[in-house]
């Protein structure tokens, strides 16, 4: 297999085994993997499971640092994209470090959960229909980037404006400024909550987000961990 000037290698058996890999960027070996060991025998169906352990969200209770202002409060906010169709709302909670944000187009629903410590995080994205399709799990310590290098990548600027909307005022902020192929506009209240955002990127059109509904109020723990079901192993055909 060529393109892009790779070119990917393989040996394989004539039962269809693969001995080893390689992947050249020119004449360039840029990946090799070789077989050190081969067995052909019976192989038990729970061998080849994915262990029922690997949907624990046991680094919920891990002691992750906080990039969070403590003045910033707990919250539940709803936003609406201004255009298109169907219907695109996104629903975000904040609790702490952490933050929980549930959009839905139609039937296609993305949920993201995440630390400010980059160092744990969940995506799940489901197709047209609802039905699931995509699911990632990060755990603290496998982070390769964190949220204090994120930050230094993005500067933020104050675009000297304001507006006002669910009866606060807010202030808006360039919050990718120099950043290349992408941009965020939010307009942020005092305690640094976005009532509404402007976002675009390379070969994307702009999508403007409109909080509908704001309440600062203590959230629950429960609120902000993913839906039960999604993380159910036969919902992914593993049980």
């Amino acid at each position: 297999m060529q393109a892009s000037n790779f070119t990917h290698l393989s040996c394989i058996t004539e039962d269809g085994i693969t001995l080893w890999e390689k992947t050249l960027h020119g004449n360039d070996v840029s990946f090799s993997i070789e077989a050190s060991r081969i067995e052909r025998r019976p192989v038990a169906a729970e061998d080849v499971q994915v262990p029922r352990t690997l949907l624990n969200l046991d680094w919920w209770d891990a002691d992750l640092p906080s990039f969070s202002d403590p003045s910033a409060p707990d919250y539940e906010r709803i936003m609406e994209l201004s255009e298109g169709q169907p219907r695109s709302t996104r629903t975000t909670r904040r609790l702490g470090p952490w933050q929980f944000q549930d959009e839905t187009t139609g039937s296609r629903r993305k949920i993201s959960i995440t630390h400010d410590s980059g160092q744990a995080q969940l995506l799940y994205e489901s197709d047209e229909s609802g039905a699931p399709r995509f699911l990632s799990m990060t755990r603290p310590g496998y982070s390769a980037i964190t949220a204090s290098t994120a930050h230094e990548r993005a500067e933020t600027s104050d675009l000297k404006r304001s507006e006002t909307i669910l009866g606060e005022r807010c202030r808006w902020f360039d919050m990718m400024h120099g950043v290349y192929g992408g941009g965020l506009l939010a307009c942020l209240t005092r305690d640094g909550i976005a009532l509404k955002e402007v976002i675009s990127g390379l070969g994307t059109s702009e999508q403007t987000w409109i909080a509908t509904h704001l309440t600062r109020r203590p959230i629950k723990l429960d609120e902000i961990k993913p839906p039960a079901e999604l993380l159910d192993p036969r919902r992914w055909g593993i049980d």
